[in-house]
């Protein structure tokens, strides 16, 4: 029988140990790099989802210059231009449910690191599966994308002005003080469903439905959860700033200047990470993309003067009621129940 020395013994136990040390320090350095990105976006703070699930809002400056202005979470991003390019025509559009089983699908794939659904091509789902999974996600943020602490000022504004450009001005300055990850996502939510409501007459999705069927994400405060007078105010604000959603600006932007929403750029569909950034694709303004939004610093230009907001506050007034179709076959009419915050 073979003789072994202690000596042996002892070094061959001080290499296992080492070894098992050596490993879990390793394992634990390996997750702390990636915890940052182990938490999903559902349920989660918007100023901390964005940290690692998020792709870049590009701008452009009066020379031309290009340069990433902030971001918006990728599950915006990717629904946003899924549904622009695939649904403006789509009748009952945010309305209509989609698969239970595909909306949980689509769930865990904009939950999951690394990607976070940026590589999602969408086949398989329906454009209903892609609404739905968007209002989840807004629904479940643990404050609306407007903050609890501006809730009141955002339907004051409202409930207290009558002037439209006096109202206008008066929620420009609001969005410029709300935090930046709120404003990015704000505006091009805002931007998004005006696409919609300017289809509407095929679509069914006016700037009054579709801010009943948003506000809950957007503007709402737990205190007023079950007061439908209440949410009736906010439903009233999210349709104005629907309705003048380019009139409102970023901050920091300069007069006239022209923002794309990442939807119409790659980096939605390329993956790009915060310090991965490609330069964006030309910037249009909204008149011949409906991707863009539009910055203004005043409201009181040339082209946007008091009597233009005013006509087109009227023309509003006067083709509202006309819509929305009832009492046909196969109409949409808004539900009477509560809004629900998380779907």
């Amino acid at each position: 029988m073979p003789h072994h020395h202690p000596s042996e013994e002892t070094s061959k136990a001080s290499l296992r140990a080492w070894w098992k040390q050596f490993t879990a320090k390793n394992a634990k350095r390996e997750n702390e790099v990636k915890g940052k990105g182990t938490k999903g976006i559902f349920g989660v703070r918007l100023s901390e989802g964005i940290e690692y699930a998020s792709v870049p809002i590009c701008m452009a400056g009066a020379d031309g210059q290009q340069y990433v202005y902030g971001y918006i979470p990728t599950i915006v991003a990717k629904c946003g231009m899924y549904l622009k390019e695939q649904a403006t025509t789509t009748e009952g559009i945010f309305r209509l449910s989609g698969s239970a089983k595909r909306i949980k699908e689509l769930q865990t794939i904009f939950d999951s690191p690394p990607s976070y659904g940026k590589t999602l091509t969408w086949v398989g789902y329906s454009v209903h599966d892609a609404a739905n999974i968007l209002r989840r996600y807004l629904n479940h943020l643990p404050d609306p994308v407007i903050p609890h602490q501006w809730y009141e000022q955002f339907r004051s504004v409202h409930d207290t002005c009558t002037d439209v450009n006096k109202r206008v001005q008066l929620y420009q300055k609001l969005i410029a003080k709300i935090p930046k990850e709120n404003q990015h996502l704000l505006l091009y939510i805002l931007d998004l469903l005006a696409v919609f409501s300017s289809k509407s007459v095929q679509n069914l999705m006016s700037a009054k439905n579709l801010a009943s069927i948003f506000q809950p994400g957007i503007l709402s405060h737990p205190d007023h959860d079950m007061a439908p007078e209440e949410y009736k105010l906010s439903q009233e604000v999210l349709e104005f700033l629907i309705d003048y959603q380019n009139y409102f600006l970023m901050p920091g932007g300069q007069e006239n200047n022209k923002t794309t929403t990442i939807s119409n750029n790659r980096e939605a569909q390329g993956g790009s990470t915060k310090r991965d950034i490609r330069s964006s694709l030309s910037l249009e303004h909204r008149s011949k993309s409906t991707d863009s939004i539009t910055m203004l610093s005043d409201v009181n230009n040339e082209q946007d003067t008091n009597e233009d907001l005013k006509r087109r506050q009227d023309q509003q007034n006067t083709t509202s009621t006309t819509l929305v179709r009832e009492n046909t076959t196969g109409s949409l009419k808004r539900s009477k129940t509560l809004p629900s915050k998380r779907p």
